[in-house]
């Protein structure tokens, strides 16, 4: 499934806290384009946030509104789901297939959903912190199977964040390299998405990454696994304590995770998750803030175009932000999600939704950093 439409809503009734995200359109690629503030970041935010909401039987946020549109291109059938939370108790839950009705939930915890055995709806009470939509069953509650699958293939990379890269793994002598992995640890998403596209493609996904690596401005010749020769562990541990480690070809030596630049890693990480999903023709939502932060202007150039081009020929959503210049310059407009923020009210602009300003501004012969600080998605010839 695919990300169609989405809106969110935080602290509606506080008006010091309060956050309106008005509903927007998406594309397979998008590039979320705004001032420092505007609330880029904040919507990449947002839409992780839900996935991990979805992948999680307790809740435990404060105050939101979700109203998402999902639509599913194998079976032609658009999901709409909506949930809002407040004081950690959930007033209301609802998923539609199309207009059909899946599933519904009141504050006091009661609801129905349907069961596709019996094929009829039938009555639940929960928690009040509890959420139906995150129960499995392929055989009763397929649908909800789908918002699983979504959410557990989503994945937030922060250009400007090196968590994931200053974590490391530990490797159990037990288990296979086939045997999957863990959704819910993101930290080390990058290492079991490597050994698990290594157990399962052998040499032809290592080789798939090396390519990609090189084609954006590296020059490698291997990648793998390995314990990281610049930490030095004071005390001994059962299992190994391992990274991701690269040969660079000009230094003739291995690089290992602790040593690459931000930027660095978080290409490789981009490119890891992206050939492992192209491999396995599993969808993913790809979520990049701040692309290309930390890279130089031709491997940030090469980068968002080897994505665009993937996202293209895969089931892969690309959803990127950045106000970066060169960047902004070498995505195309249709690809643009113009964030405009007026005090707490956050509106999006985009092709679909202001297209004759779009199409206007494609005749000036201008650069497209130059309809983004101009105005002109809002003025247009007017201004």
């Amino acid at each position: 499934m695919f990300l169609n439409k989405f809106s969110y809503i935080e602290f509606e009734k506080d008006e010091y806290k309060k956050w309106i995200l008005n509903s927007f359109g998406l594309n397979n690629i998008n590039l979320f384009v705004g001032d420092n503030a505007s609330g880029k970041s904040r919507t990449l935010k947002y839409i992780y946030q839900l996935s991990r909401i979805l992948l999680s039987n307790r809740f435990a946020l404060n105050s939101g509104k979700y109203d998402v549109e999902f639509y599913d291109p194998i079976e032609s059938k658009t999901y709409y789901f909506k949930i809002s939370f407040k004081d950690g108790s959930i007033e209301n839950e609802e998923l539609y297939m199309d207009n059909t009705l899946l599933l519904s939930r009141k504050l006091d915890g009661s609801g129905s959903i349907y069961n596709d055995v019996i094929d009829k709806d039938i009555e639940f009470k929960l928690p009040p912190n509890e959420l139906i939509s995150t129960r499995r069953d392929e055989l009763q509650y397929p649908f909800l199977e789908k918002l699983f699958n979504w959410a557990s293939n989503v994945r937030h990379f922060r250009f400007s964040k090196e968590e994931e890269k200053n974590r490391l793994y530990l490797i159990d002598s037990n288990r296979t390299l086939t045997s999957g992995f863990n959704h819910n640890n993101i930290a080390n998403q990058s290492i079991e998405v490597f050994r698990n596209g290594k157990g399962l493609f052998k040499e032809k996904f290592v080789n798939n990454v090396i390519n990609d690596f090189n084609s954006i401005g590296y020059n490698i010749n291997d990648i793998n696994v390995g314990v990281l020769h610049g930490i030095m562990i004071d005390s001994p541990i059962a299992n190994k304590l391992v990274g991701l480690r690269v040969f660079e070809i000009d230094r003739n030596a291995i690089t290992d995770q602790s040593e690459m630049s931000d930027g660095m890693f978080r290409a490789l990480s981009l490119i890891i998750h992206y050939n492992y999903y192209q491999l396995t023709n599993n969808s993913l939502t790809v979520l990049v803030d701040d692309i290309g932060e930390g890279l130089d202007y031709n491997r940030s150039t090469n980068l968002i175009k080897l994505l665009i081009e993937k996202s293209v020929k895969s089931n892969i959503q690309l959803i990127m932000s950045s106000n970066d210049k060169f960047v902004l310059n070498n995505t195309d407009l249709k690809y643009w999600q113009i964030v405009n923020r007026k005090a707490n009210n956050v509106s999006i602009y985009n092709y679909n939704n202001c297209k004759e300003k779009f199409d206007e501004f494609r005749f000036l012969g201008l650069n497209n950093f130059d309809f983004y600080i101009s105005d002109f998605f809002n003025e247009g010839f007017e201004k």
